[in-house]
């Protein structure tokens, strides 16, 4: 029980980060405003992430590349390719936008463009999760016959333009961003995955 309850205050600690994270960015949020959200005496922080605010976001950057990478997964599995994976997570995170209005982006992006330059140990979770989508993502075109190079730089300019549709829909409290950037990433694989299922029909 006490190794439990040690892991939940530990997920808990991390998963107030991440949420900070998304919405306001690692300069702005303060190891205060983690543990009063967080409900975690300020020792149990400090037992945890004896690093303090680095370490915090380094675990919670993680955390979040997992969780984007499961998501993906989760839609390949239920969407059944990654054309209508790419459209459903882009889908995802106009609603996220919505919901919060206009608060919620993508904690990876936000913690690269403040800190992933000057702390060398935020740089690599951060790049250590953006490589996770990009193998994720180029695995699952590969699997429906493209080109390994092709994938690869299909990946790149998916997961760049979803990143840079998130920022500009932040600044412009506007989802039209995203959803352009959706429908154009749809068009642009449906371009280069149909042909190969056409082929594999006949």
């Amino acid at each position: 029980m006490k190794y439990a309850k040690s892991e939940q205050t530990r997920r808990k600690l991390i998963e107030t980060t991440a949420h900070h994270l998304r919405v306001k960015g690692a300069a702005a949020m303060g190891l205060s405003e983690i543990i009063q959200d967080s409900g975690v005496p300020r020792g149990s922080l400090y037992h945890h992430f004896p690093g303090g605010k680095e370490e915090l976001v380094l675990h919670a950057n993680m955390a979040s590349g997992k969780s984007i990478t499961q998501r993906l997964n989760a839609l390949l599995k239920r969407m059944g390719g990654p054309i209508e994976a790419v459209g459903a997570f882009c889908d995802h995170y106009i609603a996220q936008l919505q919901e919060s209005a206009y608060t919620k982006g993508c904690p990876l992006a936000t913690v690269t463009l403040e800190s992933a330059a000057d702390v060398d140990s935020v740089h690599e979770a951060t790049a250590g999760a953006f490589n996770a989508m990009i193998e994720f993502l180029c695995e699952a075109l590969t699997d429906k016959g493209l080109d390994a190079t092709v994938a690869y730089e299909l990946t790149v300019v998916t997961i760049s333009t979803i990143e840079g549709a998130l920022m500009l829909a932040k600044s412009l409290r506007s989802t039209r961003p995203l959803e352009i950037a959706r429908d154009q990433l749809v068009h642009l694989l449906q371009t280069h995955l149909e042909p190969l299922q056409n082929k594999d029909d006949q």
